[in-house]
């Protein structure tokens, strides 16, 4: 038995000032669960602002356009970029990843500060920043130090909620621990049979959720329209 609307009924539950840790493996398709993280901003009335990390967003966006989505509504979206050559989106920001860690995590910082008092309530929907880490193979520690801590500073800000997608292939076991303890929420995904979604809450807030599990079938997508 599938449960499309109980994961839809689920979701309302998540408060102003979570974080979520969204890991995925990397033949999950990734642009699917993109779209359905729209879709639950449209129906919760929230504003979307994609925080884009190495043209991550262009890779969905044109798996969807493949798929037949019409892609133009990702034009509207506020972007903030961070690396990468190829814009997508409305870019409100742009993020000079060359500067130290120190200088563009305080950069972004400095930024949504101001976005979330003027956006609110607002969903951040972070893609790529397990990309990040592979630009820094002698300094991972120290990078991921200031990453940790630009994720603590909003947590807790009832102006904005924050989706994190990971690709935990991408991230050592060590950092993906940390990024768990940082969230109020993890969801892992998996694919069963190129037929399913599994989304299992790895941790929640309520310790009653812990282990729970929602199927999706591909034919109740998308769970909201957007």
């Amino acid at each position: 038995m599938t449960n499309g609307k109980s994961l839809v009924e689920y979701l309302g539950g998540i408060k102003l000032g979570e974080s979520i840790l969204i890991e995925y493996h990397p033949e999950d398709p990734v642009h699917i669960l993109f779209k359905e993280a729209l879709g639950y901003t449209k129906y919760y009335n929230y504003n979307p602002i994609i925080l884009d990390v190495f043209d991550t967003l262009h890779l969905i966006k044109e798996q969807l356009r493949v798929m037949g989505w019409d892609v133009k509504k990702i034009e509207k979206l506020d972007v903030i970029k961070a690396g990468g050559i190829i814009n997508n989106g409305n870019i409100v920001k742009r993020i000079d990843i060359s500067n130290d860690p120190a200088v563009y995590t305080l950069d972004l910082i400095e930024f949504l500060k101001g976005y979330y008092t003027k956006n609110k309530p607002t969903v951040l929907i972070v893609l790529g920043m397990d990309k990040l880490l592979r630009l820094y193979t002698t300094e991972v520690a120290t990078l991921d130090l200031h990453i940790a801590g630009a994720m603590k500073k909003f947590l807790g800000d009832e102006s904005r909620i924050a989706l994190y997608f990971a690709n935990i292939e991408l991230v050592s076991k060590e950092i993906l621990y940390e990024w768990e303890e940082l969230v109020t929420r993890v969801f892992e995904i998996t694919l069963k049979e190129k037929k399913q979604f599994i989304i299992k809450v790895k941790k929640s807030i309520k310790i009653d959720e812990h282990g729970r599990e929602f199927i999706v079938s591909a034919e109740e997508l998308p769970l909201v329209k957007v």
